[in-house]
């Protein structure tokens, strides 16, 4: 009994020695995120989630400690290596316990067996290596879902800073229309406009009035969809302004070296393709080694003796050699690679299309701030002295004021489209790109506009 208690003993340790669970690594998908967006976020135990947002990057650092998302994809990350951890455990050894007593007065024969599955204690080594494979697709996957959030609050970041602007020029485009209604008003009762004209300008008020609230209720949901991206429970304080353009836009090869090198969901399907390979490897190689189990047999004879001896169980490989299984994976390896490769491709077309759009974008932010924008500036100016001399009425004056807010709202739109490309595009890039902002493309011309419009109103009649 003395040997087969040690050797029982010895047979367990060496099981508990070859078992180490597998760590999620949810500390890690943390430290690359943070690098990736370049923000730090330790020792932000009490982190005000509802204060104000200076710049996109407090958003981002909102989001990364208010959103529940990110811990949800922690969580998942967790369940997913509790997962693993049982699917590569170890079985525990059996125990078989036989009493037998005859009819004579023998005595009573006792079978005592000891099996542990030396299988999984072979296997053990090439399942972990598997496992460890698959788990860092899913903590690629992990991060994948904390950057697509990051993604999400930066193109939310810009279109809720172009809402906010086109808000403001909305609200002097509805004023102007107000202010030639009530003037053709005037002009009705004098008799020198009729009934059709006055008709038109209050058609057109409306027109502004409409606009004025679709632009107000836009921004209400770009910061009602930031209230969600950020995880909070108040709506945000836009105290931030919109960052210009950068200088240049990137190229494609910088963008999919980018992409090759960091995209976490790149990485993941590489991650996979590992695992199922070395899937396939450990059916190959295992394939005539089924169901093994070794131990140790002791028995105790009705006489007194006691037997001692090593005891095996083993399947015969001689139906079943593993070839469906075999089959399986090579077919989930090939899937795998193809899915790769699939991914390569979109990537490479989303790359070579967004890039042809910011192309756009800017070409027709260009056109507006050195052609169209001035111009009308300057068609203004223009008819505000025709007005002062009174060669033009004061209808012409509203008119080319509202035309000119008009093609701003427009420039706006192209704007908030540039930027909206800006973030896909980090989005593609694995968030390993995002555009700086340098002072080649400024807004100063908007701002001056806007601020001239609100001067003149005061001086008109």
């Amino acid at each position: 009994m003395y040997r087969l208690l040690t050797a029982a003993l010895l047979l367990l340790w060496m099981s508990g020695c070859a078992v180490r669970p597998l760590d999620s690594g949810r500390e890690q998908v943390l430290d690359r995120s943070q690098h990736r967006l370049q923000l730090d976020i330790s020792g932000e135990a009490e982190y005000n989630c509802n204060g104000p947002l200076s710049e996109l990057a407090d958003a981002m650092r909102t989001a990364l400690l208010c959103n529940p998302q990110v811990q949800i994809a922690l969580a998942e990350l967790d369940i997913t290596t509790a997962e693993l951890n049982r699917q590569i455990r170890i079985d525990n050894p059996t125990l078989g316990l036989a009493v037998r007593d005859s009819d004579a007065e023998s005595g009573v024969n006792i079978e005592l067996d000891l099996l542990a599955p030396v299988i999984d204690l072979i296997l053990y080594p090439a399942r972990k290596s598997n496992a460890q494979a698959t788990l860092e697709r899913h903590r690629h996957l992990a991060l994948a879902a904390i950057l697509e959030l990051a993604n999400q609050v930066e193109a939310g970041w810009y279109a809720w800073q172009v809402a906010d602007l086109k808000a403001r020029v909305a609200q002097r485009f509805a004023l102007t229309r107000q202010l030639n209604a009530e003037l053709g008003n005037r002009y009705y009762q004098a008799g020198n406009i009729n009934l059709h004209e006055l008709s038109e300008l209050k058609l057109e008020a409306g027109t502004g009035g409409l606009l004025e609230d679709q632009l107000s209720a836009e921004l209400t949901m770009a910061g009602i969809q930031m209230q969600r991206l950020l995880g909070v429970n108040e709506p945000p304080v836009l105290s931030g302004t919109l960052g210009k353009l950068p200088k240049n836009d990137p190229d494609k090869s910088t963008i999919w070296a980018l992409t090759q090198d960091s995209h976490p969901l790149l990485q993941a399907a590489r991650a996979n393709t590992d695992a199922l390979a070395k899937s396939l490897a450990l059916e190959r190689r295992f394939r005539f080694l089924l169901d093994f189990e070794a131990g140790i047999s002791l028995e105790q004879e009705p006489d007194g003796g006691t037997l001692l001896g090593p005891a095996i169980e083993l399947e015969l490989p001689l139906w079943n050699q593993n070839q469906a299984e075999i089959d399986e994976a090579s077919g989930q390896l090939d899937k795998g690679q193809q899915q790769l490769l699939a991914l390569q491709q979109h990537f490479s077309a989303e790359i070579q299309l967004t890039l042809g759009q910011m192309q756009l974008a800017r070409n027709r932010l260009a056109r507006y701030r050195q052609e169209i924008l001035p111009a009308y500036r300057n068609k203004l100016d223009q008819t505000l002295r025709e007005y002062n001399y009174m060669l033009t009425g004061p209808f012409e004056l509203l008119e080319t004021r509202a035309g000119q807010i008009e093609t701003t709202l427009a420039f706006l739109d192209d704007l908030g489209n540039y930027w909206r490309f800006a973030a896909k595009l980090s989005r593609l890039s694995g968030g390993s790109w995002r555009a700086a902002d340098t002072p080649d493309l400024q807004l100063d011309i908007l701002s001056s506009a806007i601020n001239k419009q609100e001067q003149q109103h005061a001086h008109t009649p």
